[in-house]
């Protein structure tokens, strides 16, 4: 048991020893949206102040609420990530939706250095299509939708006979925190557009990553722990 202690110590202090908020956990826009300023934790990295809005659409019966579409963590080589998904992301018709999700990154040793967007798509027919575009506010948060310093943009895209499923860009150098503004767009075209979700991803140092995502279930079985014993 000490020896995984000492692990355990370890690896804590190597995600920057940051476990005294709430740990990110499966749940869904609404619940992430409710953590407010205060967010969560995911490796080391805090996400904080998700919101989510439908911005445009054909009719208020195809907007998919906040409560309906899951966040799932995600751990990948010199990755870190949120998973989004719904059953509601299918439309048909002349029905059209455009989404916008916006949040932070903010670890605490400030090295994110790149964002990647993947689409998990379930092949719309043309001319229908999805589309979903991060723009990030590389250092600083974004104001009144504007940022006030340098950009960088993923865009990943299915429009039935072609699709960019994968998007990725590098920062360089590495920046302290990120905030994003995510655009999703479903426009059935008289066909009809559909898809699982996406996942959006911070690229981290790839053995910081395994540190953080360690420490990460170090903190989760920390805490469970803690709850059988009071």
């Amino acid at each position: 048991m000490r020896p995984l202690l000492r692990i355990g110590g370890l690896l804590w202090l190597a995600a920057g020893g940051a476990w005294a908020g709430v740990v990110c956990t499966t749940g869904t826009v609404a619940s992430y949206a409710a953590l407010g300023v205060s967010g969560c934790e995911i490796g080391g990295l805090t996400v904080s102040n998700l919101q989510f809005s439908a911005t445009a659409y054909s009719r208020a019966g195809v907007v998919v609420d906040a409560s309906a579409i899951s966040v799932t963590p995600v751990f990948g080589t010199g990755k870190l990530g949120l998973a989004f998904a719904s059953a509601g992301f299918n439309l048909s018709g002349s029905d059209f939706v455009t989404y916008l999700l916006t949040f932070t990154w903010d670890p605490p040793a400030g090295d994110i250095r790149g964002l990647e967007d993947v689409l998990s798509a379930d092949s719309p027919i043309a001319p229908g299509y999805a589309t979903v575009t991060t723009n990030a506010c590389r250092g600083l948060a974004f104001a009144g939708g504007i940022c006030p310093g340098s950009t960088a943009s993923v865009a990943v895209s299915d429009y039935g006979t072609s699709s960019t499923l994968s998007s990725a860009t590098l920062f360089d150098p590495p920046v302290a925190v990120l905030d994003t503004r995510t655009v999703i767009q479903l426009d059935a075209k008289g066909a009809s557009s559909q898809i699982n979700g996406w996942t959006e991803s911070v690229i981290v140092p790839e053995p910081a990553a395994w540190a953080l995502m360690a420490a990460g279930l170090l903190g989760l079985a920390m805490r469970r722990r803690h709850r059988r014993t009071t």
